[in-house]
């Protein structure tokens, strides 16, 4: 090998571990998010009001009257779901404006409405994006976000997340393979 390509080899190496080295910072970040993601819910101040609202809340559609009725008292300062806002920056509530949400919490609260909705919704994550839009105040590119993430994890065409990067065209066309 020449010098040249010996040089040339070495800057390739050291960009790829050094896109490795930042992909695994986020996939920390994730990681971190993962093992945390809703441990406030288990402080007693938390628990005991979301003990009180689970069944009622999850037997009404999200965002309907009956809904949003059964959660008001615990919306109150000082109820569970405003305890549970605050402590918890993927939460909209918990920023002075929603557009203040960085990509990291807007990806985790997607996956949180989607958790939501598989777990104990009587709607889909789709089906809820309509109540979130109306609901929150997000910027267009915010919303852009919110779109991909929902177009990664929920397929329109009923399959599984795909299991590698790629554009949405590409991941269309593997999901057809």
């Amino acid at each position: 090998m020449s010098s040249d390509e010996l040089k040339a080899l070495a800057t390739i190496m050291r960009h790829r571990d050094t896109v490795r080295l930042n992909i695994q910072r986020l996939t920390q970040e994730l990681d971190r998010r993962a093992l945390g993601h809703d441990l406030s819910k288990l402080a007693l101040d938390e628990l005991e009001g979301f003990v009180r609202i689970n069944e009622t809340a999850r037997t009404h559609p999200y965002g309907s009257v009956e809904y949003e009725t059964s959660l008001a008292s615990e919306k109150r300062p000082g109820g569970c779901i405003a305890l549970h806002f605050r402590r918890n920056s993927h939460h909209p509530e918990f920023h002075a404006l929603d557009h203040e949400m960085g990509f990291l919490d807007i990806i985790e609260m997607v996956l949180d409405w989607k958790a939501a909705a598989d777990t104990y919704g009587t709607n889909t994550l789709r089906e809820s994006l309509p109540v979130n839009r109306e609901r929150f105040r997000f910027t267009a590119p915010q919303w852009w976000l919110i779109e991909q993430v929902v177009n990664w994890i929920e397929p329109e065409s009923g399959g599984t997340p795909p299991e590698s990067g790629g554009t949405p065209s590409e991941r269309e066309d593997e999901h057809e393979r």
